[in-house]
């Protein structure tokens, strides 16, 4: 994948959207406006945004709980997104799901969780319903170091079909 100047001008505004839809999360957090915690992708704004722009906009995502800018960088609506995480019925999970729980199926984000390492079994499973249908199709996962300590990490290296 070639890095053009427009490339590079859309992986840029999405690393701002990112940190700005953040630091406004943290204000409203501050004020009781989100219900529940809130974990920010502040910081980690290259690393979502270069791993999303790299496949392709119908491939499978799935976040760690610090996950507000997996959806973004895959290109989700930034005012659905917030809806969800203050409780609003507009929101992506109508409301359901806040923070640590966002899932927006129209960018291909199958959802987050603050289990650690509990993302890697789902994005297997995407992975292994894409390649069981030659859909093209894959399954970009984000976790942690922790993650790979855990069970489900290496149960999932041994999937086959």
């Amino acid at each position: 994948m070639e890095l053009t100047d427009e490339r590079l001008i859309e992986m840029y505004r999405r690393m701002l959207r990112i940190r700005h839809f953040d630091e406004a999360v943290e204000k409203l957090a501050g004020r009781g406006l989100v219900p529940g915690a809130a974990h920010l992708t502040i910081g980690q704004e290259a690393e979502v945004v270069g791993a999303c722009m790299a496949v392709r906009a119908d491939d499978y995502m799935v976040g760690n709980h610090r996950s507000h800018g997996h959806p973004i960088g895959k290109g989700a609506d930034l005012k659905r997104l917030m809806a969800e995480l203050m409780g609003k019925s507009t929101g992506v999970n109508r409301g359901k799901g806040g923070s640590m729980h966002l899932a927006d199926f129209s960018v291909g984000s199958l959802g987050e969780s603050s289990i650690v390492g509990s993302g890697i079994p789902v994005a297997t499973g995407a992975a292994l319903a894409a390649q069981m249908s030659g859909d093209g199709r894959v399954s970009l996962c984000f976790f942690g170091d922790g993650a790979s300590n855990e069970g489900a990490f290496h149960e999932a290296l041994n999937t086959r079909r």
